[in-house]
């Protein structure tokens, strides 16, 4: 059995006086009109608090018939009666007791006040009710996943709806995310439905994505047409791991890519030394090769990852290869950089376009990584999930959902405030892709 705390509120997603007040809104609203329903729902989208006209044609209403351990839920309502009705359900273990109080109309009462709780428990299954059930909306962003709570009601789906957009308050923008990959591991077929999406544990800062780069680099994968999505750009370019070899027809077939509509980016394109060695000549050709299509309009997005900790020797070279092939006003991206100070000041000065993306992986980051992230400039700095990769502090599927955990963590190193760093990552990423 339950302890029933003295005083309910909704402060927090796990608190049982959420469960509660849940539950007794949906035995309200299956007892109401379609009519009565929809005021309701549209005034809790439209307001912080939503008043519900409750009305009862029939003599005997039964609010619950569900079975289940001893508890009480205790609602208040205002309207015209004179009495407190106790409701007795046969047969059920479940007591509800409904408290109304008598309508004040003197000048002084402008507000109904809350009264005592009632301590009482009783069984029973009618209850003859005229009244006005008034109750306040959690504050956004207090609410995560509450699938289990509507699963036996008819208005679940309307719930989540809300749910999603009183989490909207934090807006972010993922700077890097595989939207091809995504897809497929997380079985959903959009932007829209990705960005949204959550796998395993609820994002412990949920934010509402509305912007950011679908990254396509691997040609076999390449879409017919690309998403068009207000806010969101594509980028295009081949992963230096993925095993291909004929330089020139795959530098053919990127270029009629970046033609297309929705693509803004060349990307990602770079080095991989992870890969045995005989390969890295052949990245090294591929990687000259797709530099041949950047243009100062279009960011270049660069893949680096060396043998080391901190990617030097990688970095160092990837960094000559850019500077004999690219102009030094060229827009570049470095994707999931994991980096020193000194890398972060010696691509700053070479391109002083050049941004920085940090993903997931900065949660494990060491005091040198730290300093270099503290050390990027404000207008430099991004944000990434990299899904379906990179998840902070999981080894589960990623996605552009959990890309406000990657900015709380970046907020740390920076001590910055969250809102903060939200707010300079979109800037920063819309800038670049002029999105």
């Amino acid at each position: 059995m339950f302890y029933i705390p003295p005083i309910f509120h909704v402060a927090r997603v796990n608190w049982r006086a959420l469960l509660f007040h849940w539950r007794v809104l949906a035995a309200l609203l299956k007892l109401c009109s379609q009519e009565v329903r929809e005021d309701f729902l549209a005034q809790m989208f439209g307001r912080r608090r939503g008043v519900v006209q409750v009305t009862g044609s029939t003599q005997a209403t039964e609010l619950m018939q569900r079975s289940g351990p001893d508890c009480c839920v205790a609602a208040q309502a205002t309207g015209s009666t004179q009495a407190t009705e106790l409701v007795q359900g046969a047969g059920s273990d479940r007591s509800v007791v409904m408290e109304a109080q008598a309508t004040v109309s003197s000048p002084e009462m402008d507000l109904i006040q809350r009264p005592e709780p009632v301590n009482c428990v009783a069984k029973g299954a009618q209850v003859m009710a005229l009244a006005q059930v008034a109750e306040s909306v959690p504050e956004p962003g207090s609410l995560g996943n509450e699938r289990e709570l509507g699963d036996d009601f008819e208005i679940a789906p309307v719930v989540q709806e809300w749910i999603s957009v009183r989490n909207a308050e934090l807006t972010a923008f993922d700077s890097h995310f595989h939207l091809d990959r995504s897809c497929k591991t997380t079985k959903v077929g959009s932007i829209e439905a990705l960005v949204g999406h959550t796998v395993g544990p609820m994002p412990e800062v949920p934010v509402r994505v509305n912007g950011g780069v679908a990254v396509f680099c691997y040609p076999p994968n390449y879409p017919r047409e690309y998403p068009s999505v207000t806010g969101f750009g594509s980028a295009v370019g081949v992963h230096p791991k993925a095993p291909l070899r004929d330089v020139k027809g795959v530098v053919g077939q990127v270029e009629r890519e970046l033609r297309k509509d929705g693509v803004v980016a060349l990307g990602e394109i770079g080095l991989d030394r992870t890969v045995p060695e005989r390969e890295w000549g052949r990245q090294e050709e591929m990687f000259v090769g797709l530099l041949e299509l950047a243009c100062l309009r279009r960011p270049v997005i660069l893949h680096i990852r060396g043998q080391d900790t901190y990617s030097c020797e990688a970095s160092a070279l990837d960094l000559r290869l850019m500077q004999r092939n690219v102009s030094p006003t060229q827009r570049i991206h470095l994707h999931c950089f994991t980096g020193t100070l000194d890398q972060v000041l010696s691509w700053s000065t070479a391109f002083p376009r050049c941004y920085f993306s940090i993903s997931g992986q900065a949660a494990r980051f060491d005091e040198v990584q730290k300093s270099a992230v503290r050390g990027i400039p404000a207008d430099r700095l991004l944000v990434e999930t990299d899904s379906p990769y990179l998840r902070v502090r999981s080894k589960k599927d990623n996605t552009p959902a959990y890309v406000g955990e990657v900015a709380n963590t970046v907020a740390q190193i920076r001590k910055d405030t969250l809102r903060e760093i939200l707010r300079t990552t979109a800037e920063n990423g819309r800038r670049l892709y002029n999105l």
